[in-house]
């Protein structure tokens, strides 16, 4: 596991060195679907905002999506060079902070969180460490809390997964095969709703501990 964790980070940097100057422009189509996964969780309270753990956060559209709802938002990303972009949107008016870390392994309590989200990442771990960043967020996410899980959906129509395929990593083949119910039972999450998005190209999967 050690000697996978070292591989997948060393291609992570490199990955997402490359695309981080470019992501938000290629991921602007996605702005409606940062904003329903948004949604799922109430606003907050103003004098007591909930928790919100962000996971593999990236460059921070989805933790700013839950930050503007007045929700405290931690983002967890092993690309210093997406959280480079992901600290530069940070407001005195919004709660949020971003950590350099690895997500199997989080410095925080069991039932820290009232809620956790995992957004377009899974798909780019390998399938052991995927399943562990879940197992993390359950650790960490109270026992009400929800746990969102936002992914591709699958099966895709074969032109449109061919095309997808030409700027996703290399575990994207794996992820597409074995599908995000997969991973979700393999976490021992219990699944709650999906909603789907764009066609259903993506779903958003609701879970519980």
């Amino acid at each position: 596991m050690q000697n996978l964790q070292q591989n997948h980070q060393k291609y992570n940097s490199k990955f997402f060195k490359r695309y981080a100057p470019i992501y938000d422009y290629m991921g602007f189509i996605l702005k409606g679907l940062r904003t329903k996964t948004a949604a799922l969780i109430p606003s907050s309270n103003k004098t007591i905002p909930l928790k919100i753990l962000d996971m593999a956060c990236g460059t921070g559209e989805q933790s700013l999506a839950f930050a503007k709802k007045g929700h405290n938002v931690t983002g967890i990303d092993l690309s210093p060079d997406m959280l480079k972009i992901a600290n530069q949107k940070k407001h005195p008016n919004l709660k949020m902070q971003f950590l350099l870390s690895d997500a199997t392994r989080i410095p925080f309590k069991t039932n820290t969180f009232d809620a956790s989200c995992v957004s377009l990442a899974l798909h780019d771990m390998p399938h052991q460490i995927a399943i562990s960043v879940l197992k993390e967020m359950k650790r960490t996410t109270k026992p009400n809390g929800k746990i969102i899980i936002v992914d591709y959906s699958t099966p895709q129509n074969p032109i449109g997964n061919l095309i997808v395929s030409l700027w996703e990593s290399i575990y994207f083949k794996k992820y597409h095969e074995l599908s995000l119910d997969h991973f979700i039972k393999k976490a021992g999450l219990k699944k709650q709703k999906k909603f789907t998005w764009m066609l259903n190209n993506f779903q958003i999967v609701e879970c519980s501990k």
